[in-house]
């Protein structure tokens, strides 16, 4: 086979990967449902587990599951309190923008917030240098308790 035709082959499935992995992260909900008010501290109080959308536990520091939540508290009506299931703290501001809510710390990345059901939601990161969200790396947030 020459060198040119497994260049193409390999252009071609490269833009092929590429395809798929942008046409899955535009399945990834990007606008909160109707009847869940965004930029509202109180609905995102509770104990919350993080999987990805596959349904893989997430954290940076092992798993965060129902027996192992991270919990948000509220301060006030547009600010909440991020305790991570080591125990830090972080406080967020809260805004609504674009049918959405955003997270945004002291320091650091701002994240998005998607609500998909009244109990869950999707939260993206946005890139500090860009400003962009990361909409292809999603974290699923379900709050424990319910069913």
């Amino acid at each position: 086979m020459k060198k040119t035709n497994i260049i193409i082959i390999l252009s071609g499935l490269v833009a092929t990967i590429s395809a798929c992995n942008i046409a899955m992260a535009n399945d990834y909900p990007r606008a909160s449902i109707a009847d869940m008010p965004n930029g509202v501290a109180s609905t995102f109080v509770g104990e919350w587990s993080i999987q990805t959308p596959e349904g893989k536990s997430m954290s940076s520091r092992g798993t965060t599951t129902c027996k192992n939540p991270v919990h948000i508290k509220s301060t006030d009506p547009t600010s909440i309190n991020y305790i991570s299931t080591t125990g830090t703290e972080v406080e967020f501001m809260l805004s609504a923008f674009m049918d959405r809510s955003v997270w945004m710390p002291e320091l650091g990345e701002s994240t998005l917030a998607v609500w998909t059901a009244k109990n869950e939601f999707f939260a993206y990161q946005v890139d500090m240098r860009t400003g962009k969200a990361k909409w292809d790396e999603p974290l699923v947030y379900r709050r424990c308790g319910v069913e």
